[in-house]
């Protein structure tokens, strides 16, 4: 988020040359980053009943790309395989 704006009600006008600056960065410093989503919110532990396996992807990396007015996510997994650590139970 960046704070492009700021408008004073109540200032005397010589003052808000002053203080708007101070108050811009102010706000760009403490609200950023914004978090949007945590990687294990992304993250996919899938069982594969074919092989009674697993399928872990784990999220390596996470972008945030702002353009023409979308937010657009690149995710960087990390895969990983092998054999169900938890028992199913058949009816």
């Amino acid at each position: 988020m960046n704070v492009e704006t700021v408008n004073l009600d109540g200032v005397n006008p010589i003052f808000i040359g002053l203080i708007t600056p101070i108050i811009q960065t102010t706000l760009n410093n403490r609200v950023n980053p914004i978090r949007i989503v945590d990687g294990r919110q992304l993250a996919v532990d899938l069982p594969v009943a074919a092989s009674n396996g697993e399928l872990k992807a784990g999220v390596d990396d996470v972008r945030a790309e702002v353009k023409d007015n979308m937010l657009n996510l690149f995710v960087i997994y990390d895969f990983n395989g092998g054999k169900s650590t938890t028992q199913s139970a058949t009816p």
